[in-house]
């Protein structure tokens, strides 16, 4: 019976073990494409600071697609793919908990950046990332100007002009 039990004991923490290894892995990765999302935004950084500008999206307010934003979104299927995910797209705008345009725009962009995925789908995530190399831009560009389609869309469902916002300041 000592023996039974010691048995189990060993294998109880065996199991602690492993999953204890599986965590660290999984924080290494996700450390990992942290550390490259890093260095992406310190060289975008970088480079917007001695003037270089979006190709696809302007900056100024409200921001919008460029024509070269808006082709290629058009190109990814990026309106189709948001038009499809719409209704789990705006609950995870919804939760951000502010009518603010800010805090709308803001929510998109970390929505569509950091949840590509679950946003776009496997298939439109990797159209993206192979556009993205194929124009030697980061991914963060492209996904962006995807995430103004998305802030478009949810202020489309919520029967907000993107126009007015600018007569409302």
């Amino acid at each position: 019976m000592l023996l039974a039990n010691q048995e189990k004991l060993l294998g109880n923490q065996k199991t602690e073990h492993d999953e204890l290894i599986k965590k660290v892995d999984d924080i290494r990765a996700s450390s990992q494409n942290l550390e490259g999302k890093i260095v992406m935004f310190m060289e975008m950084t970088l480079k917007f600071a001695n003037g270089d500008k979006s190709p696809l999206a302007q900056s100024r307010s409200p921001a919008r697609l460029t024509a070269e934003g808006d082709k290629l979104c058009k190109e990814l299927s990026v309106r189709e793919r948001v038009a499809a995910n719409c209704e789990h797209i705006c609950s995870l705008i919804d939760e951000v908990g502010s009518s603010n345009p800010y805090d709308i725009q803001k929510r998109c962009n970390d929505i569509s950046t950091t949840s590509p995925r679950e946003v776009f789908g496997e298939e439109t995530h990797g159209r993206i990332k192979l556009k993205a190399f194929l124009m030697d831009l980061p991914d963060f560009l492209i996904l962006r100007a995807a995430a103004l389609v998305i802030r478009d869309k949810y202020f489309e469902e919520k029967g907000i002009n993107v126009d007015d916002i600018l007569d409302e300041s």
